[in-house]
């Protein structure tokens, strides 16, 4: 409703309320963890990335951890907060060519992965992978799954998670890969909701995270800051 009045005003929410927005969301967080707790998820909540980063080196120093992918994560400083404390991780990401290293960050005992998008309105979480790799370790039963989720992969609906996913972390891994996709040129997704028919199309695989699994546990961290694609 409030985007609705904004977009009839011809103004914005920071004109609107004359306050700076730059580190909010239109999103309630705390609405959101509530109905991701109901889908019996561990949720916390941190406004800024480097508390994120705290917790999960405090809680996790002595576990195996696998990492879905790295792209997000060094932007996020969480690489490089692992390799200032020591602390062994393993990648299972669309471009890893090790098989040895991706079984590894599968099996780990801590398997944390971004979430390229979520609906606000369901709390389903949305990943969509070229090969699998960057997913698996979250369908795999782990110790504990981590999601880690910025403000900005939160949408109204499932839909629209799906597309903010293919035109966020899948238009920029595309990019970055130098694959001849629409997206990777343009940033846009012109043939959503059907796949594309390009020969790089790297949305093969499409993971829609509903409930944590009964013998795993999911712990959702959400930041009210910009992560990732």
């Amino acid at each position: 409703m409030l985007i609705k009045i904004i977009a009839a005003l011809d103004t914005t929410l920071a004109e609107l309320t004359e306050t700076d927005i730059s580190n909010t969301t239109l999103f309630d967080l705390d609405a959101l963890s509530i109905k991701l707790r109901s889908n019996r998820s561990t949720v916390h909540i941190f406004s800024k990335k480097e508390d994120a980063i705290k917790y999960i080196i405090n809680k996790y120093k002595e576990k195996s951890i696998g990492l879905g992918s790295n792209l997000g994560f060094h932007e996020m400083g969480l690489i490089k907060a692992f390799e200032n404390n020591n602390i062994k991780f393993s990648y299972a990401s669309e471009t890893s060519k090790d098989n040895e290293t991706e079984k590894q960050a599968i099996n780990s005992d801590i398997f944390i992965l971004n979430v390229s998008g979520i609906s606000f309105d369901t709390a389903e979480m949305v990943n969509i992978s070229g090969n699998n790799s960057r997913i698996a370790g979250s369908v795999y039963i782990n110790e504990e799954t981590i999601f880690i989720i910025g403000k900005n992969k939160i949408t109204n609906d499932l839909q629209s998670a799906i597309l903010n996913t293919k035109e966020g972390y899948i238009a920029k891994f595309a990019q970055l890969s130098g694959l001849n996709t629409p997206c990777a040129k343009t940033g846009q997704c012109p043939s959503f909701p059907l796949p594309c028919n390009s020969s790089d199309m790297v949305c093969n695989t499409t993971v829609i995270y509903g409930a944590s699994p009964k013998k795993s546990n999911y712990t959702i961290i959400l930041i009210d800051d910009n992560i990732g694609y």
